[in-house]
């Protein structure tokens, strides 16, 4: 037998369509976001920290991306952009979106990590007739403006954190920069 304050508790916790309704923390406050770096784990990022220009296994250059997020669901859709800061050329963020759940999810605090995102790197004007690796080269100590934008897959709900970063050049890059810029193959 219920009593009638058990039913009437468990009315009010009901939707007019049956479903049950809860306030989540998920969606209060806002989403929040801190920046990292990493591709096995969450490395904090602070302004002016060094990050590596990756030069991939196919041949491309990435920077690994990381974060902590919460006030979101587990379901996330992530897209890093990097921007040079001297010249204002934005140098990735033309790419699709990571789709991914977050690592380390804790139910109770609506919070979770994510890493080993790459935010692909390239030249912004290919029709340069300099290789690729030209311009990367040339990134070497540059200051860049780190974007990072984070989506609810389930609310909508996004968040937009920036941090400064100095590019530094993936040790095996270091020697070959060095030699095309000796032997006059870049500027």
């Amino acid at each position: 037998m219920i009593r009638s304050g058990t039913a009437l508790v468990l009315l009010a916790s009901c939707a007019g369509d049956g479903t049950t309704t809860t306030s989540s923390s998920c969606e209060d406050p806002d989403m929040t976001l801190t920046l990292g770096t990493g591709a096995d784990s969450y490395v904090a990022l602070a302004e002016g920290d060094p990050v590596t220009l990756v030069h991939g296994p196919q041949g491309g250059w990435h920077i690994e991306v990381s974060g902590q997020v919460a006030h979101t669901s587990q379901e996330v859709a992530i897209l890093p952009t990097i921007t040079v800061v001297s010249s204002g050329d934005q140098i990735a963020g033309d790419q699709n979106q990571n789709l991914m759940a977050l690592s380390n999810f804790d139910d109770a605090s609506c919070s979770g990590e994510f890493f080993g995102v790459n935010a692909l790197v390239g030249d912004p004007h290919p029709e340069d007739t300099l290789p690729e690796s030209c311009y990367i080269c040339s990134l070497a100590g540059e200051l860049l403006d780190l974007s990072i934008t984070v989506e609810d897959f389930n609310s909508g709900d996004s968040v937009t954190e920036t941090v400064q970063v100095i590019v530094e050049p993936d040790p095996g890059d270091v020697e070959p920069c060095a030699t095309a810029k000796q032997e006059g193959n870049c500027p």
